[in-house]
């Protein structure tokens, strides 16, 4: 009687674990004292039910199905068969004896013997019990019918998954082809269009380290946003390692120019002396045409 209460209780906070534990204690029990009682049988079986058809209702734990379906066909064998034995020996439950069934009210010679009403319990009505085991018998034949819709159902659910993941993934590597393409794209554009208003090697440096870090964030967050899951403590160290070497670079190159070099700066006196010779050149055609028109 304890051990049936407590597979209720188990039932109620949904301890699997110690539900089956509890079920197995009992059978036990009934293969050593050779007392078949049905409750335990027909309460498991109805758990073993409820469990199937949360499985079939949310898709998940599928492949347990076969095998909680072949435990509730046997399950629900020895329900009948304690049915049977229960029936057959006019079995009670459980019967407290008189004496527990009283307590003692007042004190002295008030004191009264009151009946516990509870503590009796009510013959068991067979014919609701073969009426919920024939329930039971129902269920399962349910369940073997819809063995193979369920089956057929999981296949096309897990294909058509399989199909969307792909779908998935492909779109993912075009998305990051196209931008890595565009990163590129706009850093040539980029350098060609610094590099004609740069005349210090340093800027050319501190701008190509800009551009690039830039570039290198963008690519970094398509990664990141294209990815399943979230951003994760590697992506993080990616991200902080990128702005921490970037910063350094830019702030050494900005504050420490590089020296001027003596090739560069004769390249620009060179540079300069042409231009100014070809302003003269160009002043004194003009002068020569004047004067020949004179």
């Amino acid at each position: 009687y304890l051990l049936n209460n407590c597979l209720s209780l188990y039932r109620d906070k949904k301890d699997d674990q110690k539900l089956r534990n509890t079920y197995i204690h009992i059978k036990v029990l009934e293969s050593a004292n050779g007392i078949k009682n049905y409750f335990p049988h027909l309460y498991f079986c109805k758990y073993l039910r409820d469990t199937i058809n949360r499985i079939i209702e949310t898709k998940n734990d599928i492949s347990q199905f076969d095998k909680l379906l072949d435990e509730f066909n046997d399950v629900k064998k020895e329900a009948y068969k304690a049915y049977e034995w229960c029936k057959d020996s006019d079995f009670m439950s459980y019967r407290v004896p008189f004496d527990e069934c009283l307590f003692i009210d007042g004190e002295g010679e008030q004191q009264k013997k009151l009946h516990i009403a509870s503590s009796y319990i009510l013959p068991n009505n067979y014919e609701q019990i073969k009426f919920e085991l024939d329930e039971l018998s129902n269920d399962y034949q349910k369940f073997i019918t819809l063995k193979g819709t369920i089956k057929e159902t999981v296949k096309l659910t897990n294909e058509v998954n399989e199909a969307k993941k792909a779908f998935e993934n492909a779109e993912r590597k075009n998305i990051e082809i196209l931008s890595i393409f565009s990163a590129i794209v706009l850093f040539v554009a980029g350098e060609i269009q610094l590099f004609r208003f740069i005349t210090e090697a340093h800027e050319a440096i501190m701008y190509t380290l800009i551009l690039t870090f830039s570039i290198s964030v963008f690519i970094l967050l398509i990664w990141v946003i294209t990815r399943d899951n979230k951003i994760t403590k590697t992506n993080w160290g990616l991200i902080i390692v990128l702005g921490v070497s970037s910063f350094i670079c830019l702030y050494y190159v900005y504050n420490y120019p590089f020296p001027t070099q003596p090739k560069i700066e004769e390249y620009k006196t060179a540079i300069d002396k042409i231009q100014n010779l070809e302003r003269k050149i160009a002043v004194d055609s003009l002068r020569i045409l004047m004067l020949e028109k004179q």
